[in-house]
């Protein structure tokens, strides 16, 4: 009787778990043909972006020094928070060196988004440090190497909010790059409720951004080293972001 039971438990996990299988793989596909259909969109949406950016007004604190730097084949590194990543990445189209590289996650729309980055001069290092990490990393030593400097959002792909992770310190250790900040102050502006609070200039806003040297780092990768330079990246990062920014002026949620 015990056996039976047993065999019939069997039976039944294995039809549940192909049940599971083929419920996963559906999803799957659906999801895949949705962001096939709003690839199709890409154009259009990298063109109204465009314009958008094109109309922002920037006033630029520290940006031509950064650039002279990485000109000269310092390689550099600028930390961002999630949140004012576009005002932040656009405004390097108002930099003398415009080689920018940076990193999108490795999935359908991390896709969506490498694929514009790409159309507006990006060079694109695709992974997270939820997925792909190790590959990001060696994609992005490639690009620094090559002359780019690189941006990295680092707290991202999903918080927590201004919570340094330790993908930007392992990468400045293995490339020997120099950690600047980036940080900005949008005086019109659309503030999202998301766990970042993103940030969304309104067309025509004035958004002062400020590009300070942060630190650099030894090439230790010890456990201990890796989270004081963390720690020490996420202080210098807080007290440029008390210090330029309110995230936006205006009044704006979403």
């Amino acid at each position: 009787m015990y056996s039976l039971l047993r065999e019939g438990d069997l039976s039944l996990r294995k039809l549940f778990g192909r049940a599971n299988r083929d419920r996963f793989a559906r999803k799957r596909i659906f999801r895949h043909f949705v962001w096939k259909i709003i690839s199709l969109f890409t154009p259009i949406v990298s063109f109204v972006l465009r314009m958008l950016v094109r109309s922002w007004r920037y006033n630029i604190v520290g940006g031509a020094e950064m650039a002279e730097r990485t000109l000269a084949g310092e390689p550099v590194i600028v930390s961002l928070w999630h949140g004012q990543l576009l005002p932040l990445t656009c405004s390097i189209f108002h930099l003398e060196d415009k080689r920018v590289a940076t990193m999108a996650s490795d999935s359908y729309d991390g896709a969506f988004i490498t694929d514009i980055l790409q159309r507006w001069g990006f060079a694109v290092a695709n992974g997270s440090s939820r997925r792909g990490g190790a590959k990001a990393v060696v994609l992005a030593k490639r690009l620094i190497d090559s002359g780019h400097w690189f941006a990295i959002t680092v707290d991202g792909p999903v918080g927590p909010r201004h919570i340094v992770k330790q993908g930007i310190v392992y990468m400045a250790k293995k490339t020997n790059a120099t950690v600047w900040t980036g940080v900005c102050r949008c005086g019109n502006a659309v503030q999202f409720k998301s766990w970042d609070k993103f940030v969304l200039p309104l067309p025509f806003s004035k958004i002062d951004v400020h590009f300070s040297e942060c630190c650099k780092l030894n090439t230790d990768t010890s456990v201990e080293a890796l989270e004081r330079d963390r720690l020490l990246i996420e202080k210098r990062m807080l007290e440029e972001y008390d210090r330029v920014s309110n995230d936006v002026l205006s009044k704006n949620h979403i």
